[in-house]
């Protein structure tokens, strides 16, 4: 797929999700769906962990949606995803820099 095919997708996609309204209608959908009000560390974390999760090596957990990506860093992921778990739960953690610094890798 070209560049300018992908970007009309992407286009379309923003346009048949965005809409228009009022502030009584988008309280009511609050009250059906309380995800509407996640901030952006609990959309993260919640797709880490929807990615799926399973016991690792050593009493660690493994995330799946980065089995195909990285090797040898779940200490480094877990510490991550612990990052976005209490920022998802709004604690004072969320208010800190997440800074990843490191090698750089290779994505295959």
């Amino acid at each position: 797929m070209d560049l300018s095919a992908m970007m009309r997708g992407i286009q379309q996609d923003a346009r048949e999700l965005s809409r228009e309204v009022s502030f009584e209608a988008y309280l009511d959908m609050v009250r059906r769906d309380r995800r509407l009000t996640r901030l952006s560390h609990e959309l993260i974390h919640d797709m880490i962990v929807g990615g799926g999760v399973s016991p690792g090596i050593g009493g660690t957990t493994r995330y799946k949606l980065f089995d195909d990506r990285l090797f040898g860093v779940d200490r480094a992921i877990g510490e991550v995803v612990e990052y976005f778990a209490g920022a998802a739960r709004r604690l004072e953690v969320r208010k800190r820099i997440l800074l990843l610094i490191g090698p750089p890798a290779v994505w295959v």
